[in-house]
Protein backbone atom coordinates (compact mmCIF):
# COMPACT_ATOMS: atom_id res chain seq x y z
CA UNK A 1 0.00 0.00 0.00
CA UNK A 2 1.38 3.37 -0.95
CA UNK A 3 -0.06 6.70 0.65
CA UNK A 4 0.88 10.09 -0.25
CA UNK A 5 -0.09 13.23 1.50
CA UNK A 6 -2.21 15.90 -0.70
CA UNK A 7 -3.05 19.27 -0.24
CA UNK A 8 -7.13 19.59 -1.53
CA UNK A 9 -9.27 22.91 -2.01
CA UNK A 10 -12.58 21.79 -0.35
CA UNK A 11 -15.07 23.86 1.66
CA UNK A 12 -13.87 24.20 5.34
CA UNK A 13 -17.55 23.95 6.61
CA UNK A 14 -18.68 20.49 4.45
CA UNK A 15 -15.29 19.01 6.40
CA UNK A 16 -16.15 20.24 10.04
CA UNK A 17 -19.55 19.09 9.19
CA UNK A 18 -18.52 15.45 9.00
CA UNK A 19 -15.58 15.30 11.74
CA UNK A 20 -17.99 14.68 14.71
CA UNK A 21 -19.21 11.46 13.02
CA UNK A 22 -17.68 8.14 14.34
CA UNK A 23 -16.79 9.53 17.49
CA UNK A 24 -12.94 10.23 15.66
CA UNK A 25 -11.32 13.48 17.28
CA UNK A 26 -10.78 16.26 14.82
CA UNK A 27 -7.25 16.90 13.62
CA UNK A 28 -5.52 20.08 14.55
CA UNK A 29 -6.93 22.84 12.97
CA UNK A 30 -4.93 24.59 9.96
CA UNK A 31 -3.70 28.08 10.77
CA UNK A 32 -4.96 30.93 8.29
CA UNK A 33 -2.31 30.76 6.37
CA UNK A 34 0.01 27.42 6.49
CA UNK A 35 3.46 28.59 6.21
CA UNK A 36 5.32 26.20 4.46
CA UNK A 37 8.73 27.48 5.33
CA UNK A 38 8.14 27.30 9.24
CA UNK A 39 9.16 23.44 9.06
CA UNK A 40 9.70 23.56 13.11
CA UNK A 41 6.00 23.47 13.21
CA UNK A 42 5.67 21.07 10.08
CA UNK A 43 7.61 18.71 11.57
CA UNK A 44 6.91 18.84 14.96
CA UNK A 45 4.68 15.19 15.18
CA UNK A 46 7.31 13.76 13.49
CA UNK A 47 10.43 11.95 15.49
CA UNK A 48 13.77 13.53 15.35
CA UNK A 49 14.54 9.65 14.62
CA UNK A 50 12.59 9.47 11.90
CA UNK A 51 13.58 12.59 10.58
CA UNK A 52 17.48 10.96 10.05
CA UNK A 53 16.28 8.21 8.66
CA UNK A 54 14.11 9.69 5.69
CA UNK A 55 17.56 12.43 5.61
CA UNK A 56 19.71 9.28 4.77
CA UNK A 57 17.04 7.24 2.51
CA UNK A 58 16.63 10.56 0.29
CA UNK A 59 20.27 11.31 0.22
CA UNK A 60 21.36 7.60 -1.01
CA UNK A 61 18.43 7.87 -3.48
CA UNK A 62 20.02 10.90 -4.96
CA UNK A 63 23.32 8.52 -5.92
CA UNK A 64 22.32 7.62 -9.54
CA UNK A 65 24.95 4.80 -9.11
CA UNK A 66 23.53 3.29 -5.89
CA UNK A 67 20.22 3.88 -7.31
CA UNK A 68 20.69 1.70 -10.64
CA UNK A 69 22.81 -1.07 -8.78
CA UNK A 70 19.91 -1.54 -6.52
CA UNK A 71 16.80 -1.68 -8.97
CA UNK A 72 19.02 -4.02 -11.16
CA UNK A 73 19.49 -6.24 -8.33
CA UNK A 74 15.59 -6.70 -7.64
CA UNK A 75 14.83 -6.77 -11.50
CA UNK A 76 17.19 -9.91 -12.37
CA UNK A 77 17.07 -13.50 -12.18
CA UNK A 78 19.97 -14.16 -9.55
CA UNK A 79 21.69 -17.32 -9.67
CA UNK A 80 22.06 -19.59 -6.23
CA UNK A 81 25.67 -18.08 -5.15
CA UNK A 82 23.90 -14.53 -5.21
CA UNK A 83 20.76 -14.78 -3.95
CA UNK A 84 21.87 -13.74 -0.62
CA UNK A 85 23.12 -10.60 -2.12
CA UNK A 86 19.60 -10.21 -3.69
CA UNK A 87 17.73 -10.71 -0.19
CA UNK A 88 20.60 -8.25 1.19
CA UNK A 89 18.95 -5.77 -1.09
CA UNK A 90 15.16 -6.45 -0.31
CA UNK A 91 15.94 -6.20 3.34
CA UNK A 92 17.78 -2.67 2.62
CA UNK A 93 15.17 -1.59 0.43
CA UNK A 94 12.38 -2.63 2.80
CA UNK A 95 14.28 -1.13 5.35
CA UNK A 96 14.88 2.24 3.28
CA UNK A 97 12.86 3.28 0.65
CA UNK A 98 9.67 0.55 1.00
CA UNK A 99 9.50 2.74 4.63
CA UNK A 100 9.96 6.12 3.46
CA UNK A 101 7.14 5.68 0.09
CA UNK A 102 5.15 2.81 1.52
CA UNK A 103 2.47 3.01 3.71
CA UNK A 104 2.50 -0.49 4.37
CA UNK A 105 2.82 -4.14 2.90
CA UNK A 106 -0.51 -4.58 4.05
CA UNK A 107 -3.86 -2.63 4.63
CA UNK A 108 -3.43 -2.71 7.94
CA UNK A 109 -0.38 -1.40 8.11
CA UNK A 110 -1.72 1.41 5.57
CA UNK A 111 -4.82 2.02 7.82
CA UNK A 112 -2.01 2.63 10.91
CA UNK A 113 -0.04 5.09 8.99
CA UNK A 114 -3.09 6.71 7.51
CA UNK A 115 -4.97 7.40 11.54
CA UNK A 116 -1.36 8.73 13.02
CA UNK A 117 -0.99 11.25 9.71
CA UNK A 118 -4.52 12.27 10.49
CA UNK A 119 -4.49 12.53 14.43
CA UNK A 120 -0.97 13.50 14.73
CA UNK A 121 -0.85 16.65 12.50
CA UNK A 122 -4.33 16.71 10.67
CA UNK A 123 -2.97 15.41 7.06
CA UNK A 124 -5.14 13.48 5.02
CA UNK A 125 -3.64 10.68 2.86
CA UNK A 126 -3.88 9.04 -0.74
CA UNK A 127 -4.21 5.57 -0.44
CA UNK A 128 -2.67 3.56 -3.78
CA UNK A 129 -3.34 -0.03 -3.73
CA UNK A 130 -0.09 -0.81 -5.43
CA UNK A 131 -1.08 -2.69 -8.38
CA UNK A 132 0.32 -2.12 -11.92
CA UNK A 133 -0.52 -3.57 -15.36
CA UNK A 134 -3.27 -6.94 -15.67
CA UNK A 135 -2.80 -8.66 -18.48
CA UNK A 136 -6.46 -10.95 -18.48
CA UNK A 137 -9.54 -10.77 -17.05
CA UNK A 138 -8.83 -12.89 -14.66
CA UNK A 139 -5.95 -10.76 -13.23
CA UNK A 140 -8.37 -7.29 -13.48
CA UNK A 141 -11.03 -8.96 -11.40
CA UNK A 142 -8.11 -9.80 -8.70
CA UNK A 143 -6.88 -6.12 -8.84
CA UNK A 144 -10.51 -5.13 -8.73
CA UNK A 145 -10.89 -7.08 -4.89
CA UNK A 146 -7.65 -5.60 -3.54
CA UNK A 147 -8.75 -2.18 -4.87
CA UNK A 148 -11.99 -2.86 -2.62
CA UNK A 149 -10.49 -3.78 0.18
CA UNK A 150 -8.57 -0.94 0.01
CA UNK A 151 -11.90 1.33 0.01
CA UNK A 152 -13.33 -0.44 2.63
CA UNK A 153 -9.74 -0.07 4.74
CA UNK A 154 -10.32 3.96 4.17
CA UNK A 155 -13.93 3.80 5.18
CA UNK A 156 -13.50 2.73 8.68
CA UNK A 157 -10.71 5.74 8.95
CA UNK A 158 -11.63 9.12 10.17
CA UNK A 159 -14.11 11.03 7.86
CA UNK A 160 -12.14 13.30 5.30
CA UNK A 161 -8.84 11.44 6.22
CA UNK A 162 -8.31 10.17 2.80
CA UNK A 163 -8.99 8.98 -0.58
CA UNK A 164 -8.49 5.97 -2.46
CA UNK A 165 -6.24 5.72 -6.07
CA UNK A 166 -6.66 3.92 -8.69
CA UNK A 167 -4.75 2.18 -11.96
CA UNK A 168 -7.22 1.62 -14.92
CA UNK A 169 -4.40 -0.78 -16.51
CA UNK A 170 -5.28 -2.79 -13.60
CA UNK A 171 -8.95 -3.04 -14.17
CA UNK A 172 -8.53 -3.62 -18.23
CA UNK A 173 -6.19 -5.59 -20.45
CA UNK A 174 -3.51 -2.94 -21.23
CA UNK A 175 -3.73 -4.06 -24.91
CA UNK A 176 -7.42 -3.26 -24.66
CA UNK A 177 -7.20 0.20 -23.39
CA UNK A 178 -4.63 0.81 -26.53
CA UNK A 179 -6.95 0.08 -28.97
CA UNK A 180 -10.07 1.94 -27.73
CA UNK A 181 -7.18 5.07 -27.68
CA UNK A 182 -6.49 4.37 -30.97
CA UNK A 183 -10.02 4.31 -31.88
CA UNK A 184 -10.23 7.33 -30.27
CA UNK A 185 -7.84 9.44 -31.67
CA UNK A 186 -8.51 8.21 -35.21
CA UNK A 187 -12.04 9.83 -34.77
CA UNK A 188 -10.32 12.90 -33.64
CA UNK A 189 -8.30 13.42 -36.36
CA UNK A 190 -10.44 12.17 -38.81
CA UNK A 191 -14.00 13.97 -38.74
CA UNK A 192 -15.33 12.06 -41.89
CA UNK A 193 -14.27 8.71 -39.72
CA UNK A 194 -17.88 7.05 -38.11
CA UNK A 195 -18.38 7.44 -34.90
CA UNK A 196 -17.02 4.87 -32.44
CA UNK A 197 -19.86 2.19 -31.51
CA UNK A 198 -19.13 1.52 -28.54
CA UNK A 199 -19.16 5.22 -27.48
CA UNK A 200 -21.83 6.09 -24.85
CA UNK A 201 -20.75 9.42 -24.17
CA UNK A 202 -19.10 12.55 -26.36
CA UNK A 203 -17.48 14.36 -23.16
CA UNK A 204 -14.48 15.72 -24.34
CA UNK A 205 -11.55 13.42 -23.93
CA UNK A 206 -8.72 14.80 -27.09
CA UNK A 207 -8.57 18.57 -28.41
CA UNK A 208 -6.86 19.96 -31.08
CA UNK A 209 -3.01 19.98 -29.85
CA UNK A 210 -3.54 16.03 -28.40
CA UNK A 211 -0.37 13.75 -29.39
CA UNK A 212 -2.45 11.82 -32.82
CA UNK A 213 0.41 10.61 -34.16
CA UNK A 214 0.79 7.25 -32.04
CA UNK A 215 -2.23 6.20 -34.47
CA UNK A 216 -0.82 7.19 -37.92
CA UNK A 217 -3.48 4.53 -39.76
CA UNK A 218 -6.92 3.62 -39.28
CA UNK A 219 -7.53 1.40 -36.46
CA UNK A 220 -9.70 -1.89 -36.99
CA UNK A 221 -13.02 -1.69 -34.97
CA UNK A 222 -12.89 -3.24 -31.88
CA UNK A 223 -14.01 -6.69 -31.79
CA UNK A 224 -17.68 -8.08 -30.09
CA UNK A 225 -15.08 -9.50 -27.64
CA UNK A 226 -13.61 -6.68 -27.33
CA UNK A 227 -16.43 -4.37 -26.74
CA UNK A 228 -17.31 -7.32 -23.87
CA UNK A 229 -14.29 -6.43 -22.07
CA UNK A 230 -14.10 -2.49 -22.07
CA UNK A 231 -18.01 -3.10 -21.02
CA UNK A 232 -16.71 -5.60 -17.75
CA UNK A 233 -13.79 -2.72 -17.59
CA UNK A 234 -16.77 -0.05 -17.03
CA UNK A 235 -18.58 -2.49 -14.58
CA UNK A 236 -15.20 -2.86 -12.53
CA UNK A 237 -14.28 0.86 -12.24
CA UNK A 238 -18.39 1.28 -11.54
CA UNK A 239 -18.23 -1.17 -8.47
CA UNK A 240 -14.87 1.17 -7.28
CA UNK A 241 -17.03 4.26 -7.17
CA UNK A 242 -20.14 2.83 -6.00
CA UNK A 243 -18.35 1.52 -2.95
CA UNK A 244 -16.40 5.19 -2.58
CA UNK A 245 -19.75 6.48 -3.23
CA UNK A 246 -21.34 5.26 -0.05
CA UNK A 247 -18.43 5.71 1.95
CA UNK A 248 -18.19 9.29 1.03
CA UNK A 249 -14.33 8.50 -0.22
CA UNK A 250 -12.72 10.46 -3.35
CA UNK A 251 -11.89 8.01 -6.27
CA UNK A 252 -8.84 9.01 -8.08
CA UNK A 253 -8.11 7.84 -11.45
CA UNK A 254 -4.50 8.02 -12.12
CA UNK A 255 -3.59 9.09 -15.25
CA UNK A 256 -0.79 7.16 -17.15
CA UNK A 257 1.11 6.95 -20.30
CA UNK A 258 -0.27 8.93 -24.09
CA UNK A 259 -0.81 5.24 -25.85
CA UNK A 260 -3.86 4.44 -23.21
CA UNK A 261 -4.61 8.18 -21.92
CA UNK A 262 -7.61 8.68 -24.72
CA UNK A 263 -9.32 5.37 -23.28
CA UNK A 264 -8.70 5.88 -19.52
CA UNK A 265 -9.43 9.58 -20.14
CA UNK A 266 -12.83 8.02 -21.26
CA UNK A 267 -13.63 5.67 -18.54
CA UNK A 268 -12.81 8.48 -16.31
CA UNK A 269 -15.91 10.75 -17.90
CA UNK A 270 -18.17 8.21 -17.94
CA UNK A 271 -17.75 7.28 -14.27
CA UNK A 272 -18.18 11.18 -13.94
CA UNK A 273 -20.86 11.43 -15.51
CA UNK A 274 -22.44 8.67 -13.60
CA UNK A 275 -21.13 9.69 -9.94
CA UNK A 276 -20.64 13.31 -9.72
CA UNK A 277 -23.87 14.84 -8.79
CA UNK A 278 -23.88 17.36 -6.36
CA UNK A 279 -21.14 20.15 -5.55
CA UNK A 280 -18.62 16.84 -4.19
CA UNK A 281 -17.15 14.88 -6.89
CA UNK A 282 -16.38 11.36 -6.07
CA UNK A 283 -14.44 10.31 -9.34
CA UNK A 284 -11.29 12.51 -10.10
CA UNK A 285 -9.18 12.47 -12.81
CA UNK A 286 -5.96 12.75 -13.52
CA UNK A 287 -4.35 15.76 -15.96
CA UNK A 288 -0.14 15.49 -16.22
CA UNK A 289 0.99 19.09 -17.06
CA UNK A 290 4.10 18.74 -18.79
CA UNK A 291 2.00 17.43 -21.66
CA UNK A 292 1.36 20.07 -23.91
CA UNK A 293 -2.35 19.54 -24.64
CA UNK A 294 -2.84 19.60 -20.68
CA UNK A 295 -4.67 22.63 -20.29
CA UNK A 296 -6.88 22.64 -23.44
CA UNK A 297 -7.95 19.18 -22.20
CA UNK A 298 -8.86 20.39 -19.07
CA UNK A 299 -10.60 23.43 -20.07
CA UNK A 300 -12.33 21.18 -22.27
CA UNK A 301 -12.99 19.06 -19.53
CA UNK A 302 -14.50 21.40 -17.40
CA UNK A 303 -16.76 22.88 -19.74
CA UNK A 304 -17.66 19.38 -20.57
CA UNK A 305 -18.72 19.36 -16.89
CA UNK A 306 -20.72 21.86 -16.48
CA UNK A 307 -22.82 21.65 -19.98
CA UNK A 308 -23.43 17.68 -18.12
CA UNK A 309 -24.02 19.60 -15.04
CA UNK A 310 -21.89 17.13 -13.11
CA UNK A 311 -18.95 18.33 -10.82
CA UNK A 312 -15.33 18.30 -12.13
CA UNK A 313 -12.90 17.01 -9.89
CA UNK A 314 -9.20 17.13 -11.10
CA UNK A 315 -5.80 15.88 -10.06
CA UNK A 316 -3.04 17.64 -10.79
CA UNK A 317 0.40 16.52 -11.33
CA UNK A 318 3.29 17.30 -13.51
CA UNK A 319 4.00 13.87 -14.87
CA UNK A 320 5.85 10.44 -14.34
CA UNK A 321 6.46 9.09 -18.11
CA UNK A 322 8.81 11.62 -19.40
CA UNK A 323 11.48 9.23 -20.37
CA UNK A 324 8.91 6.47 -22.07
CA UNK A 325 7.10 9.61 -23.98
CA UNK A 326 10.16 10.73 -25.44
CA UNK A 327 11.65 7.26 -26.47
CA UNK A 328 8.47 6.42 -28.44
CA UNK A 329 7.79 9.70 -30.12
CA UNK A 330 11.65 9.56 -31.57
CA UNK A 331 10.90 5.96 -32.22
CA UNK A 332 7.94 7.34 -34.49
CA UNK A 333 9.82 10.36 -35.60
CA UNK A 334 7.37 13.10 -34.34
CA UNK A 335 7.54 16.13 -31.71
CA UNK A 336 7.80 15.32 -28.61
CA UNK A 337 4.10 15.48 -26.49
CA UNK A 338 6.15 17.17 -23.95
CA UNK A 339 6.70 20.58 -23.08
CA UNK A 340 10.25 21.69 -24.14
CA UNK A 341 11.66 22.63 -20.73
CA UNK A 342 10.79 22.12 -17.20
CA UNK A 343 10.27 25.93 -16.60
CA UNK A 344 6.98 25.32 -19.50
CA UNK A 345 5.89 22.58 -17.23
CA UNK A 346 5.64 24.60 -14.21
CA UNK A 347 3.93 27.28 -15.51
CA UNK A 348 1.53 24.51 -17.20
CA UNK A 349 1.37 23.40 -13.98
CA UNK A 350 0.27 26.74 -11.94
CA UNK A 351 -1.93 28.21 -14.84
CA UNK A 352 -3.88 24.89 -14.52
CA UNK A 353 -3.88 24.46 -10.73
CA UNK A 354 -4.81 28.64 -10.94
CA UNK A 355 -8.01 27.89 -13.64
CA UNK A 356 -9.19 25.29 -10.99
CA UNK A 357 -9.21 26.49 -8.19
CA UNK A 358 -11.21 29.35 -9.61
CA UNK A 359 -13.57 27.07 -10.57
CA UNK A 360 -13.49 25.87 -7.09
CA UNK A 361 -14.20 29.06 -5.70
CA UNK A 362 -17.63 29.06 -7.81
CA UNK A 363 -18.68 25.67 -6.77
CA UNK A 364 -18.09 23.75 -9.70
CA UNK A 365 -15.14 21.92 -9.32
CA UNK A 366 -12.72 19.98 -6.34
CA UNK A 367 -8.96 19.78 -7.15
CA UNK A 368 -6.09 17.58 -5.55
CA UNK A 369 -2.99 20.27 -6.13
CA UNK A 370 -0.83 17.12 -6.14
CA UNK A 371 3.34 18.14 -6.10
CA UNK A 372 6.36 17.98 -4.15
CA UNK A 373 6.77 21.50 -5.70
CA UNK A 374 7.37 24.05 -2.78
CA UNK A 375 7.19 27.00 -5.16
CA UNK A 376 4.24 25.96 -6.84
CA UNK A 377 2.61 24.99 -3.64
CA UNK A 378 3.11 28.04 -1.66
CA UNK A 379 0.74 30.16 -4.08
CA UNK A 380 -1.89 27.65 -4.42
CA UNK A 381 -2.20 26.97 -0.43
CA UNK A 382 -2.48 30.64 -0.60
CA UNK A 383 -5.62 30.47 -2.89
CA UNK A 384 -7.73 27.73 -1.14
CA UNK A 385 -10.65 28.61 0.08
CA UNK A 386 -9.65 27.19 3.92
CA UNK A 387 -6.70 29.13 4.62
Amino acid sequence: MRSATKITARSLSSVAAKLPAAGFPPPPQPPFYIDLSDTRRLFASVPTSALLRSLATLSAMASGPLVDLAAAALRSSVPKERRLLRAAVLTAARATVHRHFCAGEQVEDAARTVRAMWTDAGLRSILDYGMEDADDAAACDRNLAGFLRAVDMASSLPPTSTSVCVKMTALAPISLLERASDALRWEQQNPSFRPVAWRSHSFPVLCASSPLHLTPTEPHPLTETEENDLQLAARRLSAICQRCAQADIPLLIDAEYSSVQPAIDYLTYWAALKFNHGDRPTVYGTIQTYLRDSRERMMNAAEGAAAAGVSLGVKLVRGAYLSRETRLAAAMAAPSPLHGSIQETHRCFNDCASFMIERVSRGAAAVVVATHNLQSGIPQIKSLPFV
